[in-house]
């Protein structure tokens, strides 16, 4: 038996109005690449603990200034300092896919890409016709979601210089695909 997987001893109020909640196992993250990692960094960590550590290549940079909010603290719970600048198409990070299309699932990241960008698109993905997250600076920032060919267009204006925060959902059951 490892003791490694002990839940240390926690004190727990005895009050009914004061509710505890757990999140499900299943909702929480397979995969958090929070690129908090120095300037120079080539590999960056997966934060879920299952192992998703992502690799650089076409030297991108690294330990950037990450988004915040209009008071200029670091955003993000929890709050992140650093961000990873990607600005030519030679440039992108590689990691094994951790989302089974066939499941539901949700991906979440925060995005900045001012107008003057240039021409070439954001896209997080894998094989052409499966999953797909693409953000075209020459169509002003228009974002578009696509899983075994469907498409949800989103919003526009993504190539404004702020940092936006984009959530994908879907869930095969129901055939809901959303943009957030």
């Amino acid at each position: 038996l490892s003791y490694s997987y002990l839940v240390p001893e926690q004190v727990v109020l005895n009050n009914s109005d004061v509710p505890i909640a757990c999140p499900a196992v299943t909702t929480l993250p397979v995969a958090d690449l929070r690129f908090e990692e120095q300037p120079g960094a080539t590999t960056f960590a997966d934060s879920s603990g299952h192992g998703f550590t992502a690799t650089a290549s076409g030297n991108p940079a690294a330990g950037i200034a990450g988004a915040v909010d209009s008071s200029g603290i670091a955003a993000g719970t929890p709050s992140s300092d650093y961000a990873l600048s990607l600005t030519d198409a030679g440039q992108y990070i590689s990691f094994a896919s951790p989302i089974d299309a066939q499941s539901r699932f949700s991906i979440a990241f925060w995005y900045r890409a001012h107008a003057d960008s240039g021409g070439g698109a954001f896209i997080l993905g894998d094989t052409p016709g499966g999953l797909r997250i693409n953000i075209n600076p020459n169509a002003n920032g228009a974002l578009v979601f696509m899983l075994n060919n469907t498409m949800v267009s989103g919003p526009s204006g993504l190539n404004d210089g702020d940092w936006h925060f984009i959530v994908a959902t879907s869930n095969p059951t129901s055939g809901q695909r959303q943009l957030v």
